[in-house]
C-alpha cells in the first residue's frame, strides 16, 4: 500500500491596508501554510517564499503556481486562482519517493518499482481469445515485481530441493513446481525474512508485462519482428529454458515476461472473469477449479506469448514449462 503523507494547505486571501487617507485601496493576497511535516518548502511561480506553518504575504490577485516539496516526498503544483479577498483550502497528499528497485540479500531477489495507474486491460490488439475480452479499465496501486522468473537457485536456497526438471544451473527459471507448491514457498520465504512476498494478481502482471500499461502485445514490444529480442519462445529455446535475464528487459527493466517459462498468478480462472472485474485492484477468487498462468514458454509460438494471453490448469498441476515471480509489498 502508499504510504501517504498528508498536508493541509489553507490558502488565506486577505485585503491589503488601505492607503492614505484620500488614495485608492490596495487589495492583496496571503497564503498561510499548515502541514505535517513542518518543514516542506512553500514555492509561488518559482520562488521559495517560506516553509509550511509560515505566512507568505503582500500577493496580488491572479492565477498563482503554489509548489510544496520536501526531500523524499513527491513534489505537489497545483495552479490556483486568487482573487481579493477570497479564502481557498487546498488539501494536499505528498507521497514518498519510493526507491526504483529493492533488493531482498537474504535469498538474492531483485524487485522493481511499478508506479500504479490505469489502463485497459486485454485484448487491445483484437487477435486474441474470448477469455481475453472485454478490453476493460483496471486501475492498479504501486508495488514491486520481481526483475526476473524465481530461479532454481533461490528455490533451493529456501525449500532446500530442486524440482525442475532441466536443472542446467542455479540462474534457470525454476519450474516443474504447481500453484499450491508456490504457496508453500512464499509461506515459508516470508516467514524466513519477515517481509511480505506474494504472487501477482493478472492486472498486476498485465499492467507490468506491459511496461506499465502501455499498447505492447508482448513484454516490451508489439513487433514480431523485434520478439526474439524480448522472449526465449518457439524454435529459440536450445533445449528447455534459458537463464534468467539474458534478453532485453521490457520498458520497466523485467525479463522474461513473455517466453521463458509461464508464470502463475494469484486468481481463480473463469472465462467470464473480465466482467466481473472491479474497476480498481481486480482480482478474480469466485468459484473455480483452476489457477490462471501468464506470459507463454519457450515451447510457445508468438501467439502464445502476448501479454494478455491467459493459460490456466489446476493447482496441483506440475509442468516444466511452467514457473513464477514474486511481488513484494514492503
Amino acid at each position: 500500500m502508499k504510504r501517504i503523507v498528508f498536508l493541509l494547505i489553507t490558502v488565506i486571501l486577505v485585503s491589503g491596508c488601505s492607503g492614505q487617507s484620500g488614495e485608492p485601496q490596495e487589495t492583496h493576497s496571503s497564503i498561510r501554510v499548515k502541514s505535517n511535516p513542518t518543514d516542506a518548502k512553500i514555492l509561488v511561480d518559482g520562488s521559495e517564499l517560506a516553509t509550511t506553518n509560515g505566512v507568505i504575504r503582500y500577493l496580488q490577485p491572479g492565477r498563482q503556481d503554489v509548489e510544496v516539496k520536501k526531500d523524499g516526498y513527491k513534489d505537489w503544483t497545483r495552479n490556483v486562482s486568487v482573487e481579493a479577498g477570497e479564502e481557498i483550502e487546498l488539501a494536499v497528499r505528498l507521497e514518498e519517493n519510493k526507491p526504483k528497485t529493492l533488493t531482498d540479500s537474504s535469498v538474492g531477489m531483485e524487485f522493481v518499482l511499478v508506479n500504479g495507474s490505469c489502463y485497459g486491460m486485454g485484448d487491445t490488439f483484437g487477435d486474441g481469445h474470448d477469455t481475453e475480452k472485454p478490453v476493460h479499465e483496471v486501475c492498479v496501486e504501486d508495488y514491486y515485481i520481481g526483475k526476473t522468473e524465481v530461479t532454481q537457485g533461490q528455490w533451493e536456497d529456501v525449500m532446500g530441493n530442486n524440482p525442475s526438471k532441466f536443472q542446467q544451473g542455479k540462474n534457470y527459471p525454476v519450474e516443474s513446481v504447481s500453484w499450491d507448491d508456490v504457496q508453500g514457498f512464499m509461506k515459508k520465504l516470508n516467514n524466513k525474512t519477515g517481509k511480505n512476498y506474494r504472487l501477482p494478481t493478472e492486472a498486476e502482471w498485465e499492467y507490468a508485462a506491459r511496461s506499465g500499461g502501455r499498447e505492447e502485445k508482448y513484454a516490451g514490444t508489439s513487433n514480431v519482428s523485434e520478439l526474439n529480442n524480448y522472449a526465449w519462445y518457439g524454435g529459440d529455446h536450445g533445449d528447455g529454458h534459458n537463464p534468467v535475464g539474458r534478453k532485453r528487459a521490457n520498458g520497466l527493466g523485467l525479463y522474461d515476461m513473455s517466453g521463458n517459462v509461464w508464470e502463475w498468478v494469484q486468481d481463480i480462472y473463469s472465462k467470464g472473469a473480465y466482467r466481473k472485474h472491479q474497476r480498481n485492484n481486480p482480482i478474480y477468487t469466485e468459484n473455480g477449479s483452476s489457477r490462471v498462468y501468464r506470459g507463454g514458454s519457450w515451447y510457445d509460438y508468438p501467439r502464445g506469448v502476448r501479454a494478455s494471453y491467459r493459460g490456466f490448469n489446476t493447482p496441483d498441476v506440475r509442468n516444466y514449462g511452467i514457473g513464477f515471480r514474486l511481488v513484494w509489498i514492503p
